[in-house]
């Protein structure tokens, strides 16, 4: 499965947020007759009262998915405490409304590490975590058995983390034989809580060891982990292209601000035995805002969009 999306996305009736757009892989045939899919990441799970506003709103822009954080300190505020009632109204909320969720499932909780972008000391507690999760609110989960009027909307897929190949996301080190075995650990756990869950694994081309040190993020990622794709089961993947238009491609190192570096991608994970991995695009788009070289107009934005 691909997903696409793309931000301030004010042509669709939304004026915030990160258009996701998804469609099935194009490398099947008879998976490209499959109907266009649209979704949002707006995060509604974030907005408190007003998340069913934020998801009505969705919903009359034609959105049928919603890429929700599930924020680990809100579900799990300290140890042994577990806390769903946001998620419950979320989760609940979408599905009322026919729309399906993807839980990214990333952020250390207060207690678990010393920031929230900082992946977690003890790979056990976010597995524990994970597995919470997806035994709740996964196919056949706990929270439907009250709800079987609303259980075909269950979450089928589960994203492990976010951007982990950036600072941001990683701030104490970016280091992808951490990410792996985080992972690797989490899934184990999830699918042995609910074994119809499935999950997305983060990635991109490179990430930075230091000023000008540019390393291959999948390579390193099976370096540590040889039996990788026993662990994921898609691949999450965040293309953005700054201004520049998703055509646009030159083979350069490095290619990170280019929508086109997803080939490359691909072909790193083909070259590890992963060639039946479904890739989504959970992120994508062009900012419509002004003063800065990578702003577009609405118009460019929503032929880029039309282009991917």
């Amino acid at each position: 499965m691909l997903h696409l999306s793309g931000r301030f996305a004010s042509q669709f009736g939304v004026t915030a947020g990160l258009l996701l757009l998804a469609f099935m892989t194009m490398t099947a045939c008879a998976d490209a007759r499959r109907p266009l899919r649209v979704g949002l990441n707006a995060n509604t799970q974030a907005q408190g009262s007003r998340a069913g506003v934020e998801q009505d709103r969705a919903r009359q822009a034609g959105v049928r998915w919603l890429r929700e954080d599930f924020e680990w300190d809100v579900v799990q505020p300290r140890r042994g405490r577990w806390e769903w009632s946001r998620y419950d109204t979320v989760v609940a909320g979408a599905a009322e409304r026919e729309m399906f969720v993807l839980p990214l499932l990333s952020g250390s909780a207060s207690w678990a590490a010393p920031a929230w972008n900082v992946l977690p000391p003890d790979r056990g507690e976010y597995a524990e975590y994970v597995a919470r999760v997806v035994r709740r609110y996964g196919r056949g989960g706990t929270f439907w058995r009250t709800r079987p009027h609303l259980a075909a909307y269950a979450p089928k897929y589960f994203e492990i983390w976010n951007e982990p190949y950036l600072e941001l996301f990683s701030s104490d080190r970016v280091d992808p034989s951490r990410y792996a075995r985080l992972v690797k650990a989490a899934v184990a756990a999830g699918r042995a809580a609910n074994p119809r869950a499935k999950f997305l694994i983060e990635a991109d081309t490179y990430y930075t060891a230091g000023p000008g040190d540019y390393r291959n993020w999948i390579h390193d990622m099976y370096r540590a982990v040889p039996d990788l794709n026993r662990w994921f089961d898609g691949v999450a993947v965040h293309p953005y292209s700054s201004e520049r238009a998703p055509d646009f491609y030159t083979p350069r190192r490095p290619t990170r601000w280019q929508f086109r570096r997803i080939e490359e991608e691909r072909a790193a994970f083909v070259s590890h035995g992963a060639s039946d991995k479904r890739f989504w695009i959970t992120e994508i788009g062009w900012a419509t805002c002004t003063g800065t070289s990578d702003c577009v107009s609405e118009s460019a934005q929503a032929a880029n969009i039309a282009r991917v």
